[in-house]
């Protein structure tokens, strides 16, 4: 009967009270970390995000203000193209030349200049091989 005593309200255990305290200081330990890393956590993510948005509007700014440079440098090399290919006329080669100008492909073949050239070849051909 003796090892079945209840515990007397108000009175503790000594080692039950020593492990309480300890468990509970510990268990403090744990939530004021948890806390902080909540804090850090929301505070960086917050930070973060302030910086994407910086970074997409400075990155807005910079492509308003490149958008006329790019269409300039892709005005550039549509008129050096066409005038390679004015020159490539006046050669009267065959050529097949592909232009790309704001998403659009031109694509020009000079079917008579092909023709006589594949003409050319066969006379050539013929000529050769008796």
């Amino acid at each position: 009967m003796s090892g079945n005593k209840r515990p007397v309200k108000g009175k503790r255990d000594k080692r039950k009270s020593k492990n309480s305290a300890s468990d509970d200081i510990e268990e403090e330990i744990k939530t004021i970390f948890r806390n902080v890393a909540r804090r850090l956590a929301t505070q960086e993510s917050l930070e973060v995000e302030a910086g994407h948005a910086i970074l997409a509007f400075l990155q807005g700014n910079a492509a308003r203000r490149l958008t006329p440079q790019l269409a300039s440098n892709r005005q550039r090399i549509y008129e050096r193209t066409k005038s390679r290919l004015e020159l490539l006329k006046k050669s009267k080669a065959a050529v097949v030349v592909q232009t790309s100008w704001r998403g659009h492909r031109a694509r020009e073949v000079h079917r008579p200049l092909l023709q006589q050239s594949k003409e050319a070849a066969l006379v050539l051909q013929r000529n050769f091989r008796g």
